[in-house]
């Protein structure tokens, strides 16, 4: 049972609450999602009082101005600009001299055709010379983290976060720190030319899925991981959790502070309005044990009398404040952007507002049993489905509240359609699959992913208005 509250509402939740940068990439369904394997196979069933606290004071750090941005919070996905998408492929492929290596793509939206990210004429793309391969032995397809910030591509090399996670019986874990490989980060040009690393990070840290940035450079989380013991069981905790500086010119990293703040509520970032973040947490009224977390039983009830909490800490004064909360009993979702909040509740089938920086509440929509969960936004759209309805999308007015109804589905599985990228007036989605019954008796295999440029009026109106992107790729 706690599995399946974990997945549905907390994930969704954390994965939803975006972006506020062009390049972050919305989050794709779950029951879409591939798997890591092969030709993948998949199935559609694998589908307080307003208050402020105070932290401890930072280290000296540079002042810098302006405002922040969530530039990437997706791993081991795309990014786009208004001129096209990359993306690093999953699936890696044996090279020439027998190495095995993953190749960089890109969607060219003004041709509408997918290329090798390599400007080499003539170049075959299957040597660890080609600009466009990654070898696999240094990279990590699935977790590494592509954004474009300033006019250049870059990309974070990092291994997955494992913070929080249990492991039965394995004894390749042992209590005590965990070790892992350096996170690097990449830069190059847009064309893919001119790759060159940047900033190796202190490999005894762990950085979360998450860049933010501003016009001096990058702000990133790191924290230590530890594993426990317990019984048959090995937990990973994670220690020491703090908000670093990256000066990607000067290649210089600073401490800016840190993100323990004090309390038994576990805060995650899940956005950005000026000079301060925006956070979500989850409050069950007291510290619990790690032995309630785990144990489905006692956690459904621990689960059902917590709340939601969302607040903002300032980078200025470095004061967390409570913003607003909602009851667990029932089944809530929220989405971010700029400094607005927009909260739905089952409780009262209620959407509201709350404004981060004036305190102001509004209820955006509201009708008795109709109870919309929040996806995430579309230009000024909030993207939500109903609970018996998660094939089809419903788009409300961020203004208006005015709902409207898109039939739309993927063409060739009636799957939900996967929205990749949204630009100022289209929206990049895979709207098909090339796929055949899989092998093993249930689902599909995915052998490539076709995507399509629609505008957002037609998105919005449900018109099957696809220009198709001409793939050479799998499309991962």
């Amino acid at each position: 049972m706690k599995k399946t509250i974990t997945i549905i509402l907390i994930g969704g939740m954390a994965l939803t609450l975006c972006a506020c940068g062009k390049e972050a990439v919305p989050m794709e369904d779950s029951f879409s999602q591939v798997q890591q394997a092969g030709n993948t196979s998949v199935s559609e069933d694998t589908f307080r009082e307003e208050g402020t606290e105070e932290t401890q004071e930072p280290e000296d750090v540079e002042s810098v101005s302006g405002g922040l941005r969530l530039i990437c919070d997706n791993i081991g996905e795309g990014c786009w600009t208004e001129e096209g998408y990359y993306y690093l492929a999953h699936e890696a492929v044996k090279l020439s001299d027998g190495s095995y290596g993953s190749h960089l793509m890109y969607m060219d939206f003004a041709t509408q055709k997918e290329i090798y990210l390599c400007s080499n004429a003539g170049c075959t793309h299957d040597t660890p010379e080609c600009q466009a391969v990654f070898l696999q032995e240094d990279f990590f397809s699935y977790t590494c983290m592509l954004y474009v910030y300033q006019d250049a591509l870059w990309l974070l090399n990092k291994r997955s976060d494992n913070s929080g996670t249990t492991s039965m019986g394995d004894e390749s874990f042992v209590a005590g720190s965990v070790e892992t490989s350096p996170a690097t980060l990449y830069r190059m040009n847009l064309d893919g030319t001119e790759r060159e690393i940047i900033y190796t990070f202190d490999a005894d840290l762990t950085l979360e899925d998450l860049v933010l940035g501003d016009e001096k450079g990058f702000y990133l989380v790191t924290k230590k991981l530890t594993a426990v013991q317990d019984g048959a069981e090995t937990y990973m905790n994670a220690e020491e959790r703090s908000l670093i500086f990256l000066d990607p010119e000067e290649k210089e990293e600073q401490m800016v502070c840190s993100l323990e703040f004090g309390n038994y509520i576990s805060w995650n970032i899940v956005g950005c309005s000026g000079r301060s973040l925006m956070l979500r947490g989850l409050d069950y009224g007291r510290e619990i044990t790690r032995e309630e977390e785990y144990d489905d039983d006692s956690y459904k009830s621990l689960y059902e009398n917590s709340q939601e909490v969302f607040a903002c800490f300032s980078l200025e004064d470095f004061q967390l404040t409570e913003k607003y909360r909602m009851d667990n009993k029932y089944q809530n979702s929220a989405v971010f952007q700029d400094n607005l909040l927009y909260a739905s509740t089952a409780a009262d089938n209620s959407v509201r507002s709350i404004n981060f920086e004036t305190g102001e509440e509004k209820v955006l929509y509201q009708k008795e049993g109709e109870y919309y969960y929040l996806l995430d936004m579309v230009g000024d759209k909030i993207r939500c489905h109903l609970p018996d309805d998660y094939k089809t999308f419903y788009y409300m007015d961020k203004n208006t509240g005015q709902v409207s109804h898109s039939s739309q589905v993927n063409k060739s599985l009636g799957w939900s359609l996967e929205i990749r990228g949204v630009m100022e007036k289209d929206v990049l989605v895979v709207y098909s699959y090339d796929a055949s019954p899989s092998e093993y008796g249930t689902g599909y295999t995915i052998h490539r992913f076709q995507y399509g440029l629609i505008s957002q009026e037609d998105l919005f109106a449900g018109k099957d208005n696809y220009r198709k992107i001409d793939m050479v790729g799998r499309g991962e």
